[in-house]
């Protein structure tokens, strides 16, 4: 039985006969409204630019196909949909529209709006926005120095928003976590991974709905022998750079006394395995690891006495340097607190701060001791080994 007919049967009306044997079944299970079908709308007027839709089953996804085929514009209300219908639903409208070279857009809490070629769309809308939500332009502003970077952000957010798909960052650098954490804020959905529970540097995940997401993190593992010196960070660093490897698809180093742990994007671990066989004098071989991995960082605390918690006097008194120097530092973008750059020297630090001087290493601010006769504070600090 073609499509057709059935649809004449279903919408076709029923003799007297039909509704008599209809009541006396008794056990005929009731059709929730969600599992009904909708009928089908097979003759549109002739001037009609746009239909809308709201299907209960992945079957209507062709009604919407052949309007969009024939060059109107759809809006689809996925609220009906169960999650994976909704999704095979997008899937298959967006290889649709990919055919006929249209676009397709989210314009609400699973509402989207499917375009032929033919028909242009103009103007945005905001989505979930709220009080504290700004325009792009706008709340670029208040990432001065990272402009860039932010953007790049706000484009891989839409594309999630655009095609209703989880989107996979490459690593980001603690700074470029911190301030995407504060870019998502409460209105985007997020998750974040490093291979390990205290990674630092981590891909995130952007996600158009709650769901469990594996972020793909690599693990790589190899020993090592220190009988041609030993290793340090920046040699494994620099040997990943001499193989053209972006830092973006690298995430934390680890040097152990006997081995060395690397999480990376998988897209790179066969080609890592097959020429990294050398780290400065000492031959190594990697090999993917399921090992977990737990790392402390090696922290040196010393006590120092300042006059104030103002950041150019803790990085002259962190850098031995004079207050003058100091400030220079701060000026020319060389100082982060917090893994964030500042430039204001009378930026007052609180007691829990991390502060990275370029050239001079990383700083933790644990607490403040005491306050001296004079005024002045007893600190203690941590330098990052």
């Amino acid at each position: 039985m073609s499509i057709s007919q059935k649809f004449k049967e279903f919408i076709a009306p029923m003799d007297e006969d039909d509704v008599l044997e209809v009541e006396q079944e008794e056990d005929t299970p009731s059709i929730s409204e969600y599992e009904r079908p909708k009928s089908k709308v097979n003759h549109l007027p002739t001037d009609t630019k746009m239909v809308l839709f709201e299907p209960r089953s992945f079957d209507e996804s062709e009604e919407i196909a052949k309007r969009l085929k024939e060059n109107k514009a759809a809006v689809v209300n996925l609220h009906k949909l169960q999650r994976d219908y909704a999704q095979r639903t997008i899937d298959f409208l967006t290889g649709v529209i990919f055919a006929l070279d249209g676009s397709i857009q989210k314009i609400g809490h699973n509402v989207i709006l499917c375009t032929p070629r033919s028909v242009a769309v103009h103007g945005e809308i905001s989505l979930d926005a709220s009080e504290e939500d700004l325009p792009l332009s706008v709340a670029i502003e208040h990432y001065r120095g990272n402009e860039e970077f932010v953007r790049r952000l706000q484009d891989q957010i839409d594309r999630m928003e655009r095609w209703n798909r989880v989107v996979v960052t490459p690593f980001f650098s603690p700074d470029q976590i911190q301030i995407a954490e504060r870019f998502c804020g409460h209105r985007i959905l997020y998750r974040k991974d490093g291979g390990y529970a205290q990674a630092e540097r981590c891909r995130l995940a952007f996600l158009p709905w709650e769901e469990e997401v594996q972020i793909p993190v690599l693990h790589l593992k190899a020993k090592i022998s220190y009988s041609f010196g030993k290793l340090a960070h920046r040699d494994v660093l620099g040997a990943l750079m001499n193989l053209g490897i972006e830092r973006d698809k690298t995430g934390d180093l680890i040097v152990e006394q006997d081995a060395v742990h690397m999480f990376v994007d998988p897209d790179i671990g066969n080609y890592l395995i097959a020429n990294l066989t050398q780290i400065k004098r000492c031959a190594v071989h990697l090999e993917p690891s399921e090992e977990s991995v737990s790392y402390e960082p090696d922290i040196a605390y010393k006590s120092l006495i300042v006059s104030s918690l103002r950041l150019d006097t803790l990085v002259a008194a962190l850098a031995r340097l004079s207050r003058a120097k100091a400030a220079d530092l701060i000026r020319s973008k060389q100082v982060k607190v917090d893994h964030v750059i500042l430039e204001q020297t009378s930026y007052l630090c609180d007691n829990t701060c991390v502060i990275s001087i370029r050239g001079h290493g990383r700083f933790q601010l644990k607490e403040v001791v005491k306050e001296t006769k004079k005024g002045n504070l007893v600190i203690e600090v941590g330098m990052y080994q």
